[in-house]
C-alpha cells in the first residue's frame, strides 16, 4: 500500500492527519487487509487475510466433534500415518482391482479391509515398549513408535520366514529375541515361540474358522 492510499484509507475510518501518519508507518499493514468500495465504505479483503495466515503457518480445523484442541491437533498429526496405511494398502494389499468375478472382487475388499484393521490395531499399539539396552531411561525401555514407524516394523519382521524340513515339519528362521519382545508388546505373547503355531495360525482352516465367528 502507497501513503497515498493509506490516508485514504484514514480519512474513511476518521482519523486524522497525524494518527494517519502513525498509521501509515507503523500500522499500514492492516490497512492492507481492507479495499475502498466504490461507494466510500471499507471492505475486508478476506482473500488478503486468508493469504496471510496461511503464509504466518496459521491453520483452522472445522468438524462436528466436540474434541478438546488438544486432541484434535492430536488427530490431525496423524494424518501422515494415515497417508502411510493407504500407501501400504495399495502396495501390499490392493495392488490391482482386475478380477474374474464379483466374488473375487468381493474376497478382495474384504482382505483389503482386514488389513486397514490390522494396521489401525498397530497404530494403537505403537506406544507400548519394549526392552531396549541403548535406553538412556532407568527401566533401560523404548517406545516402539521411537525405534520404527508401522510401515519400517513390518518391513524388518518380513526378514522372518516359515520354512518346512523334508519330513514336513515347520521352522521359523531369523528369529530374534527382540522379535518376541515386540510381538508381545504388540498384544501377541507366545507368536514365535513355536513354529507350529504360526504354522496353524497361517493356515486355511484356521483362517476360515476365525471369519465364521
Amino acid at each position: 500500500m502507497n501513503c497515498w492510499t493509506g490516508w485514504r484509507l484514514s480519512k474513511r475510518v476518521g482519523l486524522g492527519r497525524k494518527t494517519a501518519y502513525c498509521l501509515r508507518q507503523a500500522d499500514r499493514k492492516n490497512l492492507d487487509f481492507f479495499v475502498v468500495t466504490p461507494n466510500g465504505n471499507l471492505l475486508l479483503d478476506e482473500e488478503r487475510v486468508s493469504y496471510e495466515c496461511y503464509c504466518l503457518g496459521y491453520f483452522g480445523l472445522v468438524g462436528n466433534v466436540d474434541i478438546t484442541l488438544m486432541d484434535a491437533l492430536t488427530k490431525y498429526q496423524q494424518r501422515n500415518e494415515v497417508e502411510v496405511a493407504f500407501k501400504l494398502m495399495f502396495q501390499h494389499l490392493l495392488t490391482s482391482t482386475r478380477v474374474h468375478s464379483s466374488a473375487a472382487l468381493d474376497g478382495l475388499l474384504m482382505t483389503t479391509f482386514v488389513g486397514l484393521s490390522i494396521l489401525t490395531y498397530l497404530r494403537t499399539k505403537m506406544n507400548s515398549t519394549i526392552p531396549n539396552e541403548l535406553a538412556r531411561n532407568p527401566e533401560r525401555t523404548s517406545s516402539i513408535n521411537s525405534l520404527w514407524t508401522i510401515q519400517e516394523m513390518l518391513k524388518d519382521l518380513r526378514r522372518i520366514k516359515l520354512a518346512y524340513t523334508k519330513s514336513g515339519k515347520p521352522r521359523l528362521l531369523n528369529v530374534v529375541k527382540r522379535d518376541r519382545d515386540l510381538a508381545e508388546a504388540l498384544g501377541f505373547p507366545g507368536l514365535f515361540d513355536s513354529a507350529e503355531n504360526v504354522a496353524k495360525l497361517l493356515s486355511g482352516s484356521h483362517l476360515s474358522a476365525t471369519l465364521k465367528k
